[in-house]
């Protein structure tokens, strides 16, 4: 299964994240609200988060085209460079920035938070502009094409004026950090440990682990074949997947229930990437030789059992639900479906998004980066709806998501998402989440019955259906 972009980046001055929205209110009441928020400087009127957005509104909706007018930028220093700016130079640098990128008749907003650290516990101070793609001085938005290039290489001269230290470009990370939400765990359970809350120190977070055990398997590794069986010693299950001639066009890590592609892990972690960075030969992927060992019972049974359960679970969806057994075995293999002690097929709620509070949900998403979202009221009408789509060979990159309450809604991720389809049974259910979701450009709602579309599929297509699929 891809991961849902969140247009995240690493920029030559700064680690930060580029995100266009809809709506200002919701972007700057997240700004200003945030413990320790600092309100820097900008060229508006007002100071506090709703009268800014009817500011900032009163110009955008000149333009009735653009659909997304807020660009919101986080910019965060190195560590070491938290120190170097005042307020007048963070203003200055925010003003050049913007002036080199076309938004010098812009309105703008500059906000501090100080609520981040590293993993080595050093604060990280960072820096929110909140910014109208709509000038002043007329009704045309500002250009977004290859806006993150821009801005990368702007920051590149930036950073020279400003005396700061590099960071590499988006393109050039090899190896990428935890999520904020990683780090901030992270930090709690070690003052935990330090003050005797916990009785044992704390686990690196499992993305850094990964990076770790790859980079110490790759010392003496020549081949994806010896990696992956050296992997597979430290309890790291890697996955690959291959083109019909056997090249290696994706990769997978799965320690216990957390995994991530190698693109998510950083640019060394891919396929290409361990051959460029690491000197790992994955042009053409070989199984691992077999080692004679003596036979392990427990293992062999272990396996058994998991066929078992796959199989069953198989044969009552196929009979149910008409799921290929193909899709039913990877969306297994993915951990997504499991028995319960009734012997039923349960389906697996996971977090959905890199950095989220949300509940965890069920959900499948393909390509990257979403920009469609289908919510339903159950996985099979979820799982349903991706197959009905890729048999229709529907390629946008689409979540399908399945909610048993508007609690479970991940408002954050699609405020994000161009498109959502709200496709519940229950009329009630379906106006809450309509209301919820009002403020999305192209909201539209359903009854349609994806489970039910997709029996009468296999029962109308002459040609054989389709048997692999990529989750």
């Amino acid at each position: 299964m891809k991961a849902i972009a969140c247009f995240d980046f690493i920029l030559v001055y700064v680690n930060g994240k580029l995100v266009f929205r809809a709506g200002f209110l919701n972007c700057l009441n997240y700004v200003f609200e945030k413990q320790g928020a600092r309100l820097i400087d900008s060229n508006m009127a007002n100071t506090n988060p709703t009268a800014l957005a009817t500011e900032f509104d009163w110009v955008a909706n000149r333009s009735r085209r653009i659909q997304k007018p807020v660009m919101h930028l986080s910019l965060s220093p190195h560590p070491d460079d938290a120190s170097k700016l005042n307020d007048v130079q963070k203003r200055k640098f925010t003003v050049q920035l913007l002036e080199s990128i076309g938004m010098e008749n812009c309105q703008w907003v500059l906000v501090e938070h100080n609520d981040t650290v590293t993993v080595d516990e050093k604060l990280r101070p960072h820096l929110h502009v909140v910014a109208n793609r709509i000038p002043l001085n007329n009704h045309k938005a500002v250009n977004s094409s290859f806006l993150k290039r821009r801005i990368e290489k702007s920051l590149q001269q930036l950073r020279q004026e400003y005396d700061l230290q590099p960071v590499l470009a988006s393109w050039e990370v090899e190896r990428k950090a935890p999520s904020t939400g990683q780090v901030r765990c992270y930090r709690q359970e070690q003052e935990d440990y330090e003050t005797g809350k916990r009785s044992h120190p704390p686990q690196l977070p499992t993305k850094t682990q990964l990076q770790n055990a790859i980079d110490e398997a790759a010392q003496t590794c020549s081949t994806l074949a010896e990696l992956i069986d050296a992997l597979k010693h430290q309890g790291i299950e890697t996955e690959v997947c291959l083109t019909p001639n056997d090249r290696v066009k994706g990769i997978v890590y799965r320690r216990g229930r957390h995994h991530f592609s190698g693109s998510q892990l950083g640019k060394a972690y891919t396929v290409s990437g361990l051959q460029q960075y690491r000197q790992i030969d994955g042009d053409r992927y070989l199984s691992p030789p077999t080692i004679a060992a003596e036979p392990n019972h427990e293992s062999e049974a272990i396996a058994s059992s998991v066929a078992d359960e796959l199989q069953s679970i198989q044969t009552q969806l196929k009979s149910e639900c008409g799921f290929p057994n193909a899709f039913t075995q990877a969306l297994y293999e993915r951990g997504l479906l499991k028995l319960n002690e009734q012997n039923r097929p349960i389906w697996v709620k996971q977090p959905l998004g890199k950095e989220t509070t949300d509940p965890p949900v069920f959900w499948l998403a393909t390509g990257e980066p979403v920009n469609r979202a289908i919510i339903t009221a159950s996985p099979i009408e979820a799982t349903s709806a991706f197959l009905v789509e890729s048999e229709r060979q529907q390629p946008q990159p689409t979540l399908y998501l399945s909610i048993d309450s508007v609690r479970e809604l991940p408002i954050n991720l699609l405020n994000k998402i161009d498109e959502v389809v709200v496709s519940l049974s229950n009329q009630q259910f379906t106006q809450t989440v309509m209301k919820q979701l009002s403020h999305i450009p192209s909201l539209s709602a359903t009854n349609q019955k994806w489970n039910k579309t997709w029996q009468q599929l296999q029962q109308q297509t002459q040609s054989p259906l389709k048997q692999n699929f990529e989750l």
